[in-house]
C-alpha cells in the first residue's frame, strides 16, 4: 500500500523535512510517480496516459489561472485608488466596542472580502486595523483567525475545482463542506475571545453562538441554491450587516447612516457580486453560452461563462473607466508563478489516477470496511495537504482524487470529498506561506517589529489540534445521525 502513495509521501517529505519549495517537491513527486509506474507490474505508463494527464491538468489549471490573474489585477486597482484605505477608515470610526468590532471583522467582513478576492488580500484591510488596536503578537494571531472561510475564497475557486476533480456537483460539495464550519468557527471564536483578554462571560458565549449560527446557516443556504461562488461573500456580509446593525442600535447610533457609508466604500466588491449573479441569470436563460464556452478533458472541463473570471474582468473595466485608467496591468508573471505549483500537484494527482495508482489502492482497501478508521485518518491527511501547500486549491489538487475514490469505495464519496475540501481549507491559516504574508504586510505597515514567525506557527499548530478534533466530532455526528 505504501508504494501506491509513495509519490505523495515523497512530496510531503521534501517539503516538511528537506524544506524545499512546493514546486520542487511537486516535480520530485511527478518524477517518482513516473518511475514507479514504469517499474511496478500493476501500474502503467505510456504516451496515452501522459497525454490524458497533461490535458486534464491544463484544463484544471486554466480554471484557476482565469480567476487568479484578474483577481491580482483587481487587488492592485483597489489599492491604487484607495478603496481599501477608505474601508479601513470606515471600520476604524465605526462606533462599536473593540471586541465586538473584532468579531464583526473576523466572522463577517474579512471572510466576505477574502471570498471575493482571495490570496490573503483581506489581510491588507485587517492588519493595519488589528495592529493599531492590539500588541503585535495578539494582532498577528487574530489576523490568522480571519482566514476561516478559505474553501470559498476567490469566489469558491477551490470548491469549484475540487468538485471537478471529484466528479460531483459543486453545490453538493459546498453544502457538505459547510457542515464542518459551525464547530470550527466556534473554536476560532472562543480563541479570539481569549486573545482579546476580556474574560469570557455567558453573554459572550451566546453572542458567539448566534454569530456562528447565522454565518453557518447563510453559508449552507447559499450553497444549497447553487451560489457556490458567492457563499462566503453572502455569509460574511449578512453577518456583518445584521450584527453590525444590532450593535449600532444598542449603542444608540443610526444603523441606516452607517449602512449607506458601508455600501459606498464597498462598491467594487459589491460590483463583483452583482456581476456574478447577472452572469448566472444570463446563462440560465441562454444555456447555449455554457456549451460554446466549454473546453472538455477526460472527465473534467473548463466553462468560461461558469467561471468568476468574467465578473472580475467586468468590475476591473468599471473601475478603470471611472478613474480613466486606460492601461490596466495584469501581473502575468505573478499569476503564472502562483499557478506553477498548482499545475505540478494537479499533474501528480492526474498521473497517479491514469497510471493506476488509485485503482490499485482502491482494490487493496476494498475489504477494509471499518469507516471509523477513515474518520480518524482522512481529516489528518486533508489538513496536512492544505498546511504543506499553503493552499486549499493546492491541497485539493494533491489529494482530492484519492479522497473521493476512497469515499466511493465506502459509499461516502461526497462526504470524503468534503473532508478533503474542508480540512485543506481549515489548515491554510497556519501554513508558512500565510504566516509569511502576515509578517510581510505587518512590516510594510511598520507593525512587524515584534512579530515572530515561529510563535505564530506554534500558535497555528496548537489550534490545528482543536480543528482536527472538531472535524472528527462533526464526522461522527454526520455518519451517525445524517
Amino acid at each position: 500500500m505504501v508504494v501506491l502513495i509513495l509519490p505523495i509521501l515523497i512530496s510531503l517529505f521534501t517539503m516538511l523535512v528537506l524544506r524545499k519549495s512546493s514546486t520542487t517537491a511537486g516535480i520530485i513527486g511527478v518524477l517518482s510517480a513516473a518511475v514507479l509506474a514504469l517499474w511496478h507490474d500493476n501500474l502503467t505508463m505510456n504516451t496515452t496516459i501522459m497525454t490524458q494527464s497533461l490535458i486534464n491538468t491544463t484544463i484544471l489549471s486554466l480554471t484557476a489561472f482565469c480567476v487568479i490573474l484578474p483577481g491580482l489585477a483587481l487587488g492592485t486597482l483597489l489599492d491604487r485608488y484607495q478603496y481599501n484605505s477608505n474601508i479601513r477608515h470606515f471600520l476604524t470610526n465605526l462606533p462599536v466596542k473593540t471586541h465586538h468590532k473584532v468579531l464583526l471583522l473576523l466572522f463577517g467582513l474579512l471572510p466576505a472580502v477574502e471570498s471575493i478576492t482571495g490570496f490573503g488580500i483581506s489581510l491588507i484591510l485587517a492588519i493595519p486595523i488589528l495592529f493599531s488596536l492590539f500588541r503585535a503578537d495578539v494582532a498577528g494571531r487574530l489576523s490568522m483567525l480571519s482566514m476561516n472561510t478559505i474553501s470559498w475564497g476567490t469566489l469558491g475557486l477551490s470548491t469549484l475545482v475540487g468538485a471537478k476533480i471529484a466528479g460531483i456537483d459543486s453545490a453538493v460539495l459546498g453544502m457538505t463542506t459547510a457542515y464542518f464550519m459551525p464547530l470550527m468557527l466556534l473554536l476560532f471564536c472562543l480563541v479570539a475571545f481569549r486573545l482579546l483578554g476580556d474574560g469570557l462571560q455567558l453573554q459572550d458565549i451566546i453572542f458567539a453562538i448566534l454569530l456562528i449560527s447565522l454565518f453557518s446557516i447563510s453559508l449552507y443556504t447559499a450553497n444549497r441554491f447553487g451560489l457556490v461562488e458567492l457563499a462566503g461573500v453572502i455569509a460574511g456580509f449578512v453577518n456583518f450587516l445584521v450584527f453590525g446593525a444590532y450593535l449600532l442600535y444598542r449603542a444608540k447610533q443610526n444603523p441606516m447612516h452607517s449602512f449607506m457609508n458601508f455600501l459606498a466604500v464597498m462598491t467594487p466588491y459589491l460590483l463583483v457580486v452583482a456581476f456574478v449573479i447577472s452572469i448566472k441569470a444570463l446563462v440560465n436563460h441562454y444555456p447555449i453560452l455554457l456549451d460554446i464556452s466549454t473546453l472538455h478533458g477526460y472527465g473534467v472541463n473548463f466553462v468560461f461563462f461558469a467561471s468568476p473570471c468574467l465578473a472580475i474582468l467586468m468590475t476591473i473595466a468599471v473601475i478603470a473607466v471611472r478613474h480613466r485608467h486606460h492601461r490596466v496591468q495584469f501581473p502575468l508573471v505573478k499569476a503564472l508563478k502562483a499557478c506553477a505549483t498548482l499545475f505540478i500537484f494537479i499533474l501528480l494527482a492526474q498521473l497517479m489516477n491514469f497510471a493506476g495508482f488509485i485503482t490499485q489502492l482502491m482494490a487493496m482497501l476494498d475489504g477494509m470496511d471499518n469507516i471509523w478508521l477513515f474518520v480518524l485518518m482522512m481529516p489528518l491527511f486533508a489538513m496536512l495537504s492544505g498546511f504543506v501547500t499553503g493552499s486549499n486549491l493546492g491541497g485539493n489538487a494533491l489529494l482530492m482524487d484519492i479522497s473521493s475514490k476512497l469515499g466511493d469505495s465506502l459509499g461516502q464519496g461526497v462526504l470524503f470529498s468534503a473532508i478533503q475540501n474542508a480540512g485543506a481549507g481549515f489548515a491554510v491559516f497556519a501554513s508558512m506561506p500565510m504566516i509569511i504574508l502576515i509578517c510581510t504586510i505587518a512590516s510594510q505597515n511598520k507593525h512587524g517589529g515584534a512579530l515572530d514567525e515561529k510563535s505564530l506557527l506554534a500558535f497555528g499548530l496548537k489550534l490545528l489540534i482543536g480543528v482536527y478534533l472538531m472535524m472528527v466530532l462533526t464526522l461522527v455526528v454526520l455518519i451517525r445521525f445524517v
